[in-house]
C-alpha cells in the first residue's frame, strides 16, 4: 500500500511562523529615579505581615509566556531572604491568591539598594492578563530588615503595563488605585519571560492522523487544505479531547497529502480579565437618545464572517432583551452609522451571553464597533455590561476604545479606560 505523505504547516495571523524565540521583556522601571523605599517588608503593628505587592499586566494576544526572571530593587538593613510570588488580582483590583512562588534569595546589606533577581525554581507559565509580585519575608526572623525601593514615575518601559501596587500595612491589601488612576508610586521591578511559540505536531491514529498543540494555547481550531497554492481551509469538526499537555484532534483523509494549521477563533477576547464592575445600565438616561455602549474592536488583514459576539451581562430589576449590533468607525474613533444587526437575546442571569448573527455577515480588515442597546422601551434600564481595569486580550485582532451615548450623543474614552467585556468569533472567509 502507498504509504500517506503529510506536511504540516503552521499560519498565524495570516503569516508562516518562525522558530525564532526570544525573552521579552513585560514591565521594567528599574531604571527610573529612585524616589525612596517602602517598608520595611514583613514589619507592621497588624496582625497581617506588611507584605508588599506589583501588579503588572501581560500583553494581549495569542501567546502565554514561560517566566523567566522577576527583579526587584531592594535595600537591606541586615541580612534577610525575601520570596517572590506571583498572584491573581480581585474584583478590586488587589492580589487574591498565590498561583506560583517564583523564588526565594538572600538580601544583603552592602550599604546600598541591589537589583535582586529571582529566577523561577520550577516552569511558570503566565497567559495574557493581570497579575501581582508579591515580596514578603520567607521566615519571621526576616521580618523588617529589607525595603523595595520606588520611584515617582509611571513611564515604564516592555510589552506589557504597569499597574497600581498594594500592601497590607493596614492588615488587609488595599491598592493605589482608590482614585481610579494609576499615578502612586509604583515599586521598582522588572519582569522577563519568553512568549511561547504556537507549534503544532501529527502522529498516526487508528481512523487518520491525530493533530496535536499545546493545551496552553486556548482559542484556536485546527483546519486542514489540501494544496496551499489555491488553499480551501476547512475547520476539523472533531472535537479536541485533552491529554496530558495537549489538544488532541483526529483527522480523516483519504487526500495522498494534507496541510494543517491553527488559527484563532477569536478576533478578540476579553471575558477572562477580572470584572471591576457593571456599566450601564443599557437604555437608560436623562437625554432624548437612549443610553447605548459601545465597544471597538480592530480585524487584521483579510476577510472574516462572523460567527458569534459573546457579552458578560447582569441583568437588573427583572429580565431585558439587548440586541447587539455592529457599527462603522468615524473620524472622531465613535460609532457612525449602524452596519448589521447581529441578533437579540433576552438576559435572565449574570455570565456571557451569546449573539449569534442572524444572517450572514462579512468584515474585511478594518475597525468595528460593537453596540450594544435595549431591544424595545421595556427593556431600558434592565442590563448592565461587565467591563474590566485590563486593556489585555486574547485574539488575532486589537481591542480599542470604548463610547456611550449617556451625555445624549457618543463620546469616545481610551481603551486604557475599563474596556467592555466581550468576545467577538470569527472565520477567515474563503478567498
Amino acid at each position: 500500500m502507498k504509504a500517506k505523505h503529510t506536511k504540516i504547516i503552521l499560519l498565524f495571523l495570516g503569516l508562516i511562523a518562525t522558530g525564532i524565540v526570544r525573552a521579552d521583556v513585560i514591565v521594567d522601571n528599574l531604571d527610573q529615579p529612585t524616589f525612596e523605599y517602602y517598608g520595611p517588608i514583613g514589619n507592621d503593628s497588624n496582625l497581617n505581615d506588611f507584605l508588599i505587592g506589583q501588579e503588572f499586566i501581560v500583553p494581549g494576544g495569542a501567546t502565554p509566556f514561560h517566566l523567566d526572571k522577576v527583579t526587584l530593587l531592594l535595600q537591606a538593613t541586615g541580612n534577610a531572604n525575601i520570596t517572590v510570588s506571583i498572584w491573581r488580582v480581585d474584583s478590586n483590583n488587589n492580589p487574591t491568591n498565590e498561583i506560583a512562588v517564583v523564588s526565594t534569595q538572600l538580601v544583603v546589606n552592602n550599604g546600598s539598594t541591589t537589583n535582586v533577581d529571582f529566577i523561577p525554581t520550577n516552569d511558570i507559565t503566565l497567559p495574557p492578563g493581570i497579575y501581582y509580585v508579591v515580596a514578603s519575608p520567607a521566615t519571621s526572623a526576616d521580618n523588617g530588615l529589607v525595603n523595595w525601593a520606588y520611584t515617582s514615575l509611571t513611564n515604564a518601559t516592555g510589552t506589557g503595563a504597569l499597574g497600581p501596587f498594594a500592601e497590607t500595612s493596614s492588615g488587609a491589601w488595599e491598592n493605589s488605585l482608590s482614585t481610579g488612576v494609576f499615578v502612586n508610586y509604583p515599586q521598582q521591578m522588572s519582569v522577563q519571560a519568553t512568549p511561547i511559540t504556537p507549534t503544532i505536531g501529527i502522529s498516526p491514529a487508528a481512523t487518520g492522523v491525530a493533530i496535536f498543540w499545546p493545551s496552553i494555547l486556548n482559542g484556536y481550531v485546527a483546519e486542514g487544505a489540501t494544496n496551499l497554492s489555491s488553499p480551501l481551509w476547512q475547520m476539523i469538526t472533531n472535537l479536541p479531547v485533552a491529554v496530558g499537555d495537549n489538544y488532541f484532534v483526529t483527522n480523516q483523509s483519504s487526500d495522498p497529502s494534507a496541510f494543517f494549521r491553527l488559527r484563532q477563533s477569536f478576533a478578540v477576547d476579553n471575558l477572562d480579565e477580572v470584572s471591576l464592575g457593571y456599566y450601564g445600565p443599557i437604555g437608560n438616561d436623562s437625554n432624548s437618545d437612549d443610553f447605548w455602549i459601545g465597544q471597538e474592536f480592530a480585524l487584521p488583514a483579510g476577510n472574516f464572517t462572523l460567527d458569534k459576539i459573546s457579552l458578560l451581562l447582569n441583568p437588573a430589576n427583572g429580565n431585558g432583551s439587548v440586541t447587539v449590533s455592529l457599527w462603522q468607525v468615524g473620524p472622531d474613533d465613535n460609532p457612525s452609522n449602524q452596519i448589521y444587526v447581529v441578533s437579540s437575546e433576552v438576559v435572565t442571569n449574570l455570565g456571557n451571553v451569546d449573539f449569534v448573527p442572524t444572517n450572514n455577515i462579512t468584515l474585511p480588515s478594518g475597525n468595528y464597533y460593537v453596540v450594544a442597546t435595549p431591544t424595545t422601551p421595556a427593556d431600558n434600564a434592565l442590563v448592565f455590561w461587565a467591563y474590566t481595569i485590563s486593556s489585555s486580550w486574547t485574539g488575532c485582532g486589537i481591542l480599542g476604545n470604548y463610547a456611550d451615548t449617556s451625555p445624549g450623543a457618543w463620546e469616545n474614552f481610551a481603551v486604557s479606560t475599563f474596556p467592555q467585556q466581550m468576545s467577538v468569533q470569527v472565520t477567515p472567509a474563503p478567498p
